[in-house]
């Protein structure tokens, strides 16, 4: 059966042509996506590794506190929903920002600590940027280094790109 198959040899150029679409089409194009996504988000991604010496503060009123179990495909946990309204320069802002970034936990009792630590109606310090006031966070330190693995991917990313740009060859 197999034996009937006509077998063609490539050329050389062949060869790098299909090379070349390989990587673009499997590389490039998420790669490019990747970026475009980065590039529109970047603000929100590297914002909790800008400096924070000229971060401002404000008061605010805590108006939503609850616990919520989210459950879905690839995870599930415990989350605390926090929500509080500040006012920079007459204008009222909204957020659900306690810190920079949250993953949810798989013991209740994290969520609720959050919870009873900012309690509905309860009076709290917002720390927001003053070039983009609806920028706020109420712990303004990072805990984790997520954004960083994004950074890092993306580099890793590129550096997988640079070096399929040799088999190309």
């Amino acid at each position: 059966m197999y034996d009937e198959l006509p077998i063609k040899k490539l050329t050389r150029a062949e060869v790098h042509d299909w090379r070349v679409k390989t990587v673009v089409e499997g590389f490039g194009l998420p790669l490019l996506i990747a970026l475009i996504f980065f590039f529109i988000k970047k603000d929100e991604i590297l914002w909790p590794f800008t400096d924070k010496s000229n971060l401002k503060t404000t008061s605010g009123v805590i108006t939503v506190s609850q616990v919520d179990y989210k459950s879905g495909p690839r995870s599930s946990g415990w989350y605390f929903d926090i929500r509080y309204q500040y006012q920079v320069d007459e204008k009222i802002y909204l957020s659900d920002r306690i810190r920079y970034s949250y993953f949810g936990s798989k013991e209740e009792s994290f969520a609720e600590g959050y919870v009873a630590k900012y309690p509905i109606g309860s009076t709290v310090i917002v720390y927001y940027d003053p070039d983009l006031p609806q920028k706020a966070v109420l712990e303004p330190y990072v805990y984790d280094y997520s954004g960083l693995y994004i950074i890092g991917f993306i580099l890793l990313y590129g550096v997988s790109i640079a070096s399929l740009s040799f088999w190309i060859r």
